[in-house]
């Protein structure tokens, strides 16, 4: 259990060091009224917060960041829980669009762990705020809660989701 969250504080260390040099990308756009070029700043890195955020926390938070045109990187924590995600949005160079996503969840903490989850979903994102996302968990591990709780011991795959804001960060 110390390996795992040993090697989980690794890699949330590696991507907010290795993407917090450079967050933005700016580009020239030509406006079609005239023959001016505008800069525009586009984010690369964006927060969400909200209910089963977090690795699947009662209340989490989520950061991403985008490396590539379309890949991004996430990693989350929050009221008992922890979580990474592999992200491919569905526009280029735009932290605002939806995505598919391929997440671990670690719900728990300690003797506190109930389970961990490997879990496909697709996250849709608003224009501005609104954040949801849907999918389908395939437990990986089982806790000590777990035992405690109701839950069924022969259903290892289980609906997942989450609800939320996330605000762009320049």
């Amino acid at each position: 259990m110390k390996k795992r969250i040993l090697l989980l504080f690794f890699l949330m260390t590696t991507v907010f060091v290795g993407f917090s040099q450079e967050n933005t990308l700016a580009y020239q756009t030509i406006d079609k009224n005239s023959e001016n070029t505008i800069s525009q700043d586009h984010s690369k890195t964006a927060l969400s917060f909200g209910f089963l955020h977090g690795g699947g926390s009662l209340v989490g938070l989520d950061f991403e960041v985008l490396p590539t045109k379309i890949f991004g990187i996430q990693v989350g924590f929050g009221y008992l829980g922890l979580g990474l995600g592999i992200n491919i949005h569905l526009k280029e160079n735009d932290i605002r669009s939806s995505f598919m996503s391929l997440q671990f969840w670690h719900q728990g903490l300690g003797n506190s762990t109930t389970q961990a989850l490997i879990t496909p979903m697709f996250v849709f994102r608003a224009k501005k705020v609104f954040t949801a996302s849907v999918g389908f968990g395939f437990r990986v591990m089982k806790g000590r809660a777990f035992y405690k709780t109701n839950l069924n011991d022969d259903m290892p795959l289980m609906f997942t989701f989450a609800i939320g804001v996330y605000f762009p960060m320049k």
